[in-house]
């Protein structure tokens, strides 16, 4: 659905698929995404165009897409007995922002990107000993609103150089025009480290 006076569009759909080999069927019911087109700052706060060319010069742009997926064995779908069946949910917001300016002959453009997604369950895992002395690996499911997100941002800078060869009048070649178009750019994504913590009683070490 898109309204012409909105920025905003929403798209839902619904897919299916099913493992010949495993006998599993997954279905994604619903899958809903919420788009914004690429707005200025300026357009956004209502504010006219032209007060303010700092905000007239940002864009930003925004999505927000839900899956809702389900898996459970054909056996039991045909059965109708859904006891076995899987229920996974998440979302994921999305946020960009651009802009481009100069400074003499040099274009900057820097970009800004934010991604957080949200669950409604998590896997928490474990290192402990068994009744036979052997390390083994406990995972557990904990329900709850699970949230993580990401970031980057980069930079770039470009310019041209305009340029012209001449030849001696009597040749048929005249001139010779040339274009330099050098360009530099940096970005940024912190990095994300994952550690895994073993908590072990005295009694095991013993």
């Amino acid at each position: 659905y898109t309204s012409p006076k909105s920025p905003f569009s929403l798209t839902t759909s619904a897919r299916h698929s099913q493992n010949s080999l495993t006998g599993n069927v997954s279905m994604t019911l619903p899958s809903a995404t919420l788009n914004m087109s690429r707005r200025s700052v300026s357009d956004l706060l209502n504010i006219d165009k032209g007060s303010s060319k700092v905000l007239d010069g940002i864009t930003m742009s925004y999505s927000s897409r839900f899956e809702n997926v389900a898996q459970i064995p054909d056996s039991s779908l045909a059965s109708l007995d859904f006891s076995s069946m899987e229920i996974k949910s998440g979302l994921k917001h999305s946020i960009s922002a651009s802009s481009s300016g100069s400074l003499g002959f040099i274009t900057f453009a820097p970009s800004f990107q934010y991604d957080e997604f949200m669950g409604f369950s998590e896997l928490s895992k474990s290192l402990l000993y068994d009744i036979e002395g052997n390390l083994i690996e406990q995972i557990d499911t904990i329900s709850g609103i699970m949230t993580d997100r990401n970031w980057s941002a980069s930079i770039s800078a470009n310019t041209r150089f305009y340029g012209m060869f001449t030849f001696a009048e009597k040749r048929r070649l005249k001139a010779l025009r040339h274009v330099l178009s050098p360009s530099i750019s940096m970005s940024y994504t912190p990095e994300r480290t994952r550690s895994q913590i073993a908590v072990l009683s005295d009694e095991s070490l013993s």
